[in-house]
């Protein structure tokens, strides 16, 4: 099986603030992941989410992150109380790492991230890393009632939720208990950089 391609299935709903899409199974997370013009809507996970198999993904390097220097994610992702277990990314050498790569593209995003549990993460990337957002620069973001465990590891600006937050910022009720491990400047257990 570690050699059968992820399948991409579009969730329902159509991604609006009143009809999100709903995530209910792996193959709906990779179709984010595959759908990047995608990375400005409304999501609700609607059921428990297994991706172990993540880990055959992309030749071993795993989870594609939903947000790059390309194409920053500026929607919004609520869990409604389920999880994402067994998360696996494995990109020594790529910047802005974690289920959100990238967020934020201007002063006006406001990005929401919510309820949700990524449980035994195993996440390597280079700078910016964290298991729920690598980078954050500009707009704002809210992250509330999330939950990590499992590991993280990088080089510079690495965090258990998050690894890089400047500007327009609010966390709560949120806490790690990942293990995170860096190689170079500014590392923390919930956060890397704020």
């Amino acid at each position: 099986t570690s050699l059968m391609a992820q399948s991409s299935e579009q969730p329902s709903g159509s991604g609006t603030e009143g009809d999100p899409y709903q995530l209910a199974t792996l193959n709906n997370l990779y179709w984010i992941t595959q759908n990047s013009g995608e990375w400005d809507a409304h999501y609700i996970q609607t059921a428990n989410i297994d991706a172990s198999s993540s880990s055959s993904w992309d030749g071993g390097a795993g989870f594609t992150p939903i947000g790059n220097s390309g194409t920053k994610f500026t929607g919004t992702y609520n869990g409604d109380g389920h999880t994402i277990s067994n998360l696996f990314i494995n990109r020594s050498t790529t910047n802005y790492i974690g289920l959100f790569g990238y967020i934020g593209v201007d002063s006006n995003s406001a990005t929401t991230i919510q309820n949700l549990g990524l449980t035994n993460v195993s996440i390597t990337g280079r700078n910016q890393v964290g298991a729920l957002v690598g980078y954050k620069q500009d707009g704002t973001l809210t992250v509330s009632n999330c939950y990590i465990t499992g590991s993280v590891s990088g080089r510079a600006n690495v965090g258990g939720l998050v690894g890089y937050l400047r500007d327009g910022s609010a966390i709560s009720n949120c806490y790690s208990t990942c293990s995170v491990t860096g190689s170079g400047n500014i590392i923390g257990g919930l956060a890397g950089y704020l």
